[in-house]
């Protein structure tokens, strides 16, 4: 298991690769040591044969969703919490937005994660809430595992709802009852 110091060995010595191959010992190898690292995601590699309820802070690889298609990898928190990840080879991160968005839906889970191993893009739904660079994680370890204990939270996930986003920045800011009751009842005195 490699340590941050090999991982940034590793990368500084196999970038060049891994613009030409993902799977194997390509991008995907990369980003699963990245996920097993003790300093940063700590996370172990299970087994497919392992029941959902029995996962806990682990990871598989091309795990199948629906329709048969498969997932890079599938993070497993816990059973509620799992994050479909597509790996794609470096700088060509762009390629799997589509298919991070297929494994949300088909494994019905909002979270997902999109890397080419040096950037890694942090959604929920399809709304990217952070991307951070393999060199920021290795750098600044401590600002990426503030935001990744947070990212994992369940109580986070269901708060993202209430940001203003999209069509909700439209609604006034203040929706009190009070405020919002007065507003009802003076439009239907018209």
């Amino acid at each position: 298991m490699l340590n941050i110091a090999g991982l940034k060995s590793k990368w500084n010595k196999e970038k060049d690769s891994y613009k030409k191959q993902e799977v194997g010992t390509g991008t995907q190898k990369f980003v699963k040591d990245v996920l097993k690292c003790q300093e940063i995601f700590a996370l172990k590699e299970g087994l497919l044969s392992t029941e959902l309820q029995k996962r806990n802070n682990e990871f598989v690889e091309e795990n199948k969703t629906k329709a048969a298609r498969k997932a890079d990898v599938v993070v497993y928190i816990n059973p509620e919490i799992i994050i479909p990840v597509e790996v794609e080879k470096y700088g060509g991160i762009e390629a799997g937005f589509g298919q991070l968005m297929q494994y949300q839906t088909d494994l019905d889970k909002k979270y997902g994660i999109l890397t080419d191993g040096f950037t890694w893009r942090f959604y929920n739904n399809a709304y990217l809430l952070k991307e951070f660079t393999i060199n920021e994680i290795f750098s600044d370890t401590k600002l990426f595992l503030d935001f990744w204990q947070e990212y994992i939270k369940p109580e986070f996930y269901y708060l993202s709802f209430f940001e203003d986003r999209g069509q909700l920045k439209l609604l006034p800011e203040d929706l009190s009852v009070e405020k919002s009751g007065r507003i009802f009842f003076a439009i239907s005195q018209l």
